[in-house]
């Protein structure tokens, strides 16, 4: 007999850190019929091919495979994921779908790997960041319809206490200094090393130096970066203004 809702919520806030989020979760997946689970953060407007994971029990062997085969561009479900439209059945897209022959060995080859049925989503966070999961079944007639609302809802409470694991687990040795920070916002707003300069009224030399401290403080480069610390708070931005790629 699986954890009802209220259960699963008091056993997962008692969760010591990420790994044990996750595993808290996808024991509840299983009870659901669901045996894989991946989960993503993404910045809003941009490209979900270029999620970065955080946790998930897919096989090493099959997501390396799918970067290989640049398989990002041919999958519907991260895409319409990425587009922030609410919890859906796979099935349900793909009905409606005519696939490229691309597409098509893309889910086959998922299928034969046990990735036959699923749900997927987009969860709304923190200012700057959106979260990305998908969880699947080895069984085909599963009834995603039947668990998608229970799903999602338990993702949702994952994905809050996933935040404040991260801002633990994240956050960096040293905190930013006001500069660094004030240039770390321009960075990801889109301004050029020399725009920032002008703004800062320092040198493009200084503007640099900045981001790398940031960098080496957050134990990222570039647009990761970014994400990290967005999750810290360490900088404030409407997410409209983001313009880092």
């Amino acid at each position: 007999m699986g954890l009802s809702f209220a259960e699963f919520v008091e056993r997962i806030q008692q969760s010591e850190d990420t790994a044990s989020a996750f595993d808290i979760w996808l024991a509840g997946l299983r009870d659901l019929g669901m045996n894989h689970a991946i989960l993503g953060y993404v910045l809003p407007g941009r490209d979900p091919t270029r999620d970065q994971y955080f946790a998930t029990n897919y096989k090493a062997e099959w997501l390396s495979h799918y970067e290989e085969q640049g398989y990002a561009q041919a999958d519907l479900t991260l895409q319409r994921a990425g587009q922030g439209s609410g919890p859906f059945a796979w099935d349900q897209l793909l009905q409606r779908q005519e696939l490229t022959a691309v597409q098509r060995r893309f889910y086959g080859e998922a299928s034969e790997l046990g990735l036959k049925q699923g749900i997927s989503s987009a969860l709304t966070s923190a200012p700057g960041i959106s979260a990305v999961y998908s969880v699947a079944s080895e069984e085909p007639d599963v009834n995603c319809e039947r668990v998608l609302a229970e799903i999602h809802a338990r993702t949702a409470v994952l994905h809050k206490v996933f935040m404040d694991h991260l801002a633990v687990e994240m956050a960096p040795a040293q905190p930013l200094t006001p500069r660094e920070q004030e240039v770390l916002t321009q960075w990801a707003r889109g301004k050029t090393a020399w725009e920032i300069s002008q703004l800062l009224n320092v040198s493009q030399e200084t503007v640099k130096f900045h981001l790398k401290n940031c960098y080496t403080k957050l134990g990222a480069y570039g647009r990761i970066a970014i994400v990290k610390a967005l999750y810290l708070g360490l900088i404030t931005i409407d997410p409209e203004d983001i313009q880092f790629t």
